[in-house]
């Protein structure tokens, strides 16, 4: 048998000399993630099915709107290479699709809708003759059944007209009792053979759906539809759209010429436009679309998600690109979970307008849980304060806070904002599955809507939390805010002497506490409490002026991180030993900066801002660290490298030669949650090893 001992003593000398390059590597920079929670978007639309091939479309992460042909398997993009690819809300729209036929339209920078074939590779431009040119103008292609492609278009006047489209020959289809003018006109989706169907609005802008054969038009509507028919596809004898019911809910419908089905999809009985409805039929398959409860479900915020039924079960459908710009915010982390919150970005909503509310999330690095105190306010859009904040965790402990109704305001008057209750900050200790509110005794009960929010909400902040107890700070009646150190019941204020404009704790770590005040002259300040001595800490590059300054916001040993805005008002992150002030900026950072949030023995954690291709303020949040050290030994005839497991996804990597950039990722990587390893035979050769965050 040959002996390999050698071969597996060369390997292992080669390994440690890339282990000291990668950590002397790891001194001199951090790697950083960008971590968002992922949500289904908003805009996400199922339109057309010609057997198991589905088409529709949906927005990006940019609100770029991309075609899509989904072939019950794979997803594939459709983008008109006219259509503007840059701009929020433009892009291009699948609507359609019959064998290799494809249809829809499309946006360019003009903002006009321009209808287009795809076939065989190539885009033809489908431009109704009559139609208008500019904005909510156009040639919107509906439906396609061969050759033949209806749709509807809006002329200079901004009226609506149904056409079919064949060989070249445009006919007009405007229906006999269609109004003109925005609720009116004539509006063609579906074709099969020889029939058309559709909707029309009447001189009382009431919805009828229709069917259009042979020049004979005859109005479909469904016996519940108190709110308005709308006929979407058909196929042979079947008719399948929409009707909105006497409570102005959404549901899909089945017609087939004699008898009216409800097709409910998997969420039935939310309003308008945010219900069921159905889009296509192809045999005996019907595709829709439905609203879904964003998770966790706060039944306000709906995100929409195609569906296909075939007459007993329901499928549904999502298409994996179509991820909505939440906010992420990475407030806690430990060796093997992150903490924060998110914030909806855009979204369907029930009413009201204005930011949706927050919800927490532990992330493992793998997979993500929705984390949300039971007693959150609802939500009333604008700026009132609704979700939940997780903030720290220690152990099986997460503290944070939340924001809940606390009572009625008695003295509001009818001219007064439309919601009558008080709405305050309730802290949270979070343990097991159960949660205690902490409620500081000093702590304002919260305000009423008429007062507004500019000075901050009354109430408890939980913000840390070590064996010495949990920290944070509470906001009085007076809008002063005061820190706190609660530990077995007891409250004890804690008030930076020089915080005249308020005291805010966030870290803590064994009995060293950190946060920021704000002095006499609006600047904010770093602080170290320890030992009953206050320290203040200024990052020399913070700026000096109101609003400007310095904020601590976590503790790990002799390391404090956190954020100073400059001269500019510019956020970038810190990290602090003691000594030495560095300067961290989150490499992807443009406007508003870096907000560093906490740390975490090697690992930074927080949140930044960019803003986007279309404009949009994107925060997203991130997670730093230098790569962990690698072990390696031999075992059992093999050679066995491995590293701690981290939140951080880490992809393992080897090179024969380092002289070259020939990186290849290692498979097989098993992971305990404790460790990462994986185990290899050795050949004769050396081979380097390193740990990176591209695959």
């Amino acid at each position: 048998m040959r002996d390999n001992s050698a071969v597996l003593r060369k390997a292992v000398l080669a390994a440690l000399a890339s282990l000291i390059v990668a950590a002397l590597q790891a001194k001199a920079q951090y790697s950083y993630m960008t971590l968002e929670y992922p949500l289904p978007g908003n805009t996400q639309s199922f339109q057309g099915i010609d057997g198991t091939n589905i088409v529709g479309y949906y927005e990006d992460t940019d609100l770029h709107v991309h075609g899509f042909l989904y072939n019950g398997t794979s997803y594939t993009p459709l983008d008109d290479p006219s259509a503007d690819g840059f701009s929020a809300d433009l892009g291009t729209w699948a609507t359609g699709i019959s064998g290799g036929n494809i249809t829809g339209y499309y946006s360019g920078n003009d903002l006009t809708a321009t209808g287009f074939l795809y076939s065989g590779g190539a885009w033809t431009d489908l431009v109704e003759p009559q139609a208008g040119f500019g904005a909510s103008q156009g040639t919107y292609p509906q439906g396609i059944a061969g050759s033949v492609v209806v749709g509807y278009y809006t002329d200079i006047g901004r009226n609506y007209h149904g056409f079919s489209y064949s060989g070249g020959g445009w006919t007009t289809l405007d229906h006999p009792l269609a109004a003109s003018g925005p609720y009116g006109g004539t509006y063609a989706y579906g074709v099969s053979g020889s029939n058309i169907v559709g909707y029309y609005g009447d001189a009382n802008g009431a919805k009828h759906g229709f069917i259009y054969s042979g020049g004979a038009w005859s109005t479909l509507d469904d016996p519940l539809g108190a709110g308005g028919t709308f006929a979407y596809g058909i196929s042979g004898a079947s008719i399948v759209g929409e009707y909105i019911d006497s409570q102005d809910l959404s549901h899909g419908f089945l017609y087939n010429g004699s008898a009216w089905t409800t097709v409910d999809g998997p969420a039935p009985g939310l309003y308008y436009p945010t219900g069921p409805y159905a889009t296509a039929v192809s045999g005996s398959n019907i595709l829709g679309n439905c609203a879904g409860a964003a998770p966790p479900d706060d039944g306000v915020f709906y995100y929409s998600h195609g569906f296909l039924y075939n007459g007993s079960a329901y499928q549904t459908l999502d298409e994996p690109l179509a991820l909505f710009p939440a906010i992420t915010s990475v407030t806690g982390v430990d060796s093997t979970n992150v903490l924060g919150f998110f914030q909806l970005g855009d979204y369907i909503s029930s009413g009201f307008g204005g930011a949706p509310p927050t919800h927490g999330f532990l992330y493992n690095g793998r997979t993500w849980a929705a984390l949300d105190a039971p007693n959150v306010a609802e939500y009333l859009g604008g700026n009132v304060p609704a979700g939940t904040f997780p903030q720290a965790l220690w152990g099986s402990n997460i503290v944070g806070y939340y924001f809940q109704t606390n009572g009625v305001d008695t003295n509001l008057q009818a001219s007064d904002f439309f919601d009558p209750y008080v709405f305050g900050a309730c802290g949270f200790l979070f343990n097991g599955g159960n949660w205690t509110n902490l409620i500081a005794p000093s702590a304002g009960p919260g305000q009423s809507l008429v007062a507004g929010f500019a000075q901050g909400v009354q109430g408890t902040y939980a913000e840390s939390i070590s064996g010495a107890g949990i920290v944070g700070y509470y906001i009085d009646t007076n809008f002063l805010a005061h820190g706190f150190l609660y530990n077995a019941g007891n409250w004890t204020t804690l008030d930076d002497p020089f915080g005249a404009g308020g005291t805010f704790i966030y870290g803590i770590w064994c009995t060293n506490i950190v946060g920021a005040y704000i002095g006499s002259n609006g600047v904010e300040h770093g602080f170290l409490y320890s030992a009953g001595s206050w320290t203040t800490l200024d990052d020399p590059l913070a700026g000096s002026g109101p609003g400007q300054g310095t904020v601590a916001r976590g503790i790990c040993g002799t390391n404090i991180a956190g954020f100073y805005l400059d001269t500019n008002g510019v956020r970038h992150g810190f990290l602090y030993n003691g000594a030495t002030w560095t300067t961290l900026d989150e490499p992807l950072a443009e406007q508003g900066g870096t907000y560093v949030l906490g740390i975490s023995g090697a690992i930074i954690y927080g949140q930044f801002a960019y803003v986007a291709e279309t404009g949009a303020l994107r925060q997203p949040g991130f997670l730093a660290a230098p790569p962990p050290c690698l072990s390696i030994c031999m075992s059992g005839g093999g050679l066995e490298i491995s590293w701690p497991y981290t939140p951080l996804p880490w992809t393992l990597q080897v090179n024969p030669d380092l002289n070259t950039t020939n990186w290849a990722s290692i498979a097989g990587v098993v992971e305990d949650g404790t460790v990462s390893s994986v185990t290899i035979t050795p050949p004769a050769g050396s081979l380097f090893f390193r740990l990176s965050q591209q695959p």
